[in-house]
């Protein structure tokens, strides 16, 4: 009789552990998306700064100190 509340107990410790998984794992794919969203976005309005800035020097030393 103990053996199989344990093992009731266990398989459902088991199901919450996935449940709780697949939550994490919806939250890490969702989080992932906006930062590479973000990212392109970033580059996007980077290169929009740049041409209207002319493209100059100040693009040159931007990429410059990114690099550092």
């Amino acid at each position: 009789m103990l053996s199989e509340i344990v093992a009731v107990g266990s398989v459902l410790l088991a199901l919450a552990a996935f449940l709780r998984a697949a939550s994490v794992h919806r939250k890490l794919t969702t989080m992932s998306q906006s930062y590479w969203e973000l990212r392109y976005e970033f580059a996007r309005l980077r290169a929009r700064v740049a041409k209207l800035d002319g493209g100059g020097q100040a693009t040159a030393e931007a990429e410059e100190s990114a690099h550092k």
